[in-house]
């Protein structure tokens, strides 16, 4: 059976952290060589890079035809993919029969600080309302989402303590845990907090 985890989490969640700890540790997130993000290392299986700024974006039917899906891949959305309407074209063509959806939670404030950090153009108030709004969606799909299907882990625990949870996510995706893979996840944090 195949198997499609959508890693999911608003910004300065930790996706990234957690769509490389499910690569390395065998979940196919489709990276690609980039100068920034984790030492050369991003999940551009967030179509957002790999597709909408790279060949432009047609769709998933034209996603899934130039992307090779092994028997456990992935996709890191923002709340690109949550777009009203934007999973439910998702699903009309992905061709996994399993959908896993890990949701990183962080409290909002944290998040939007750490994001209007990066984002110095935008206002904290702008910062707080689109984490907010983001938060709200996800809930509302995880809420929806088939209990034995889903998992939500909490950043920054995820860093200061990654053994358990990633345990947990390695165990409902289907992957072996990786030692080596917790531990860049331990020694990435200072980028991300």
């Amino acid at each position: 059976m195949s198997t499609c985890v959508i890693v999911a989490g608003t910004y300065r969640s930790g996706t990234s952290l957690l769509a490389r700890f499910l690569h390395e540790s065998g979940c196919d997130m489709n990276p690609a060589p980039t100068g920034q993000d984790l030492a050369g290392w991003h999940p551009t299986g967030s179509y957002k890079d790999a597709i909408l700024e790279g060949i432009g974006f047609r769709g998933w039917p034209d996603y899934f035809a130039r992307r090779q899906l092994g028997a456990v891949w992935g996709v890191k959305a923002h709340s690109l993919l949550f777009v009203r309407g934007m999973l439910k074209d998702f699903f009309k063509v992905c061709p996994a029969e399993r959908r896993v959806l890990i949701w990183t939670t962080r409290d909002a404030d944290e998040a939007s600080r750490s994001w209007n950090a990066l984002r110095p153009e935008l206002s904290a108030p702008e910062c707080r309302d689109r984490i907010g709004d983001q938060i709200t969606r996800l809930a509302s799909i995880y809420g929806d989402w088939p209990e034995a299907d889903r998992l939500a882990i909490a950043f920054p625990a995820t860093a200061t303590d990654p053994r358990s949870q990633l345990e947990g996510v390695a165990n409902l995706v289907g992957v072996p845990f990786s030692d080596a893979a917790c531990a860049h996840i331990r020694a990435d944090i200072p980028r991300w907090s």
